[in-house]
């Protein structure tokens, strides 16, 4: 193999290389896109939830709050 085949040769295993090389990126590029839209997604629905809950404790609570506060008023006008 004279010096011009060894660098064709060369240049056709770059090009390959450089193919591969960038169809893994490709493929990597567009799994973190979709592990980004996943955790997106994700963090939308933990934030709907945690709203649901602190709008359920706030209706909960307000009526315990009420009644606790007006047994203490109770308890104190009774003494």
């Amino acid at each position: 193999m004279d010096n011009s085949e060894a660098v064709r040769e060369l240049g056709s295993r770059l090009e390959r290389l450089d193919t591969d090389w960038r169809w893994r990126c490709d493929k990597l590029e567009r799994q973190v896109r979709e592990a980004k839209h996943s955790i997106d997604e994700v963090s939308r629905q933990v934030h709907r939830v945690e709203r649901g809950i602190s709008d359920s404790l706030l209706v909960l609570c307000g009526p315990v709050r009420l009644a606790l506060v007006v047994s203490i008023l109770i308890a104190g006008a009774l003494r």
